[in-house]
């Protein structure tokens, strides 16, 4: 029978930190598959890390203002970001350009605190990408 099943007690765990990404992060948000982690920083721009290599797949600019908020669509496609600026960006982590493409800009009336996705939203990854960069 499974040890973990008849003893869940006795299950190791990391007692250290085994590595360390230096992200100069103010707060980060892992994807739903474990595989990635997205790191906001205070000059407006939101990293996207590969945990296997620990290396930045991406970094994301577009807010003159601190990331405030970041959030993951359901299957990993899609990246909202939130800032102080007043903007909250979508944006398509599939698409083929070097700069991840924006795929919609909302424009709130005021700092925008925090933001997300619904947890059943629309974007599952089944939009068509652009050609163009």
């Amino acid at each position: 029978m499974n040890e973990s099943l008849i003893s869940p007690f006795n299950i190791t765990h990391p007692t250290t930190v085994q590595t360390s990404l230096f992200a100069l992060a103010s707060f980060a948000r892992f994807d739903p598959t474990g595989r990635y982690v997205a790191t906001a920083r205070v000059d407006g721009t939101a990293a996207i890390w590969d945990l296997d290599t620990r290396a930045a797949v991406r970094i994301l600019d577009g807010h003159v203002k601190a990331v405030s908020s970041l959030d993951w669509s359901r299957y990993s496609r899609y990246l909202l970001t939130a800032s102080k600026d007043w903007n909250v960006v979508v944006r398509d982590l599939a698409s083929t350009c070097v700069l991840a493409q924006r795929y919609a800009t909302l424009r709130f009336d005021a700092p925008v605190v925090s933001a997300s996705f619904h947890p059943r939203n629309r974007y599952r990854g089944s939009a068509v990408v652009p050609t163009w960069c």
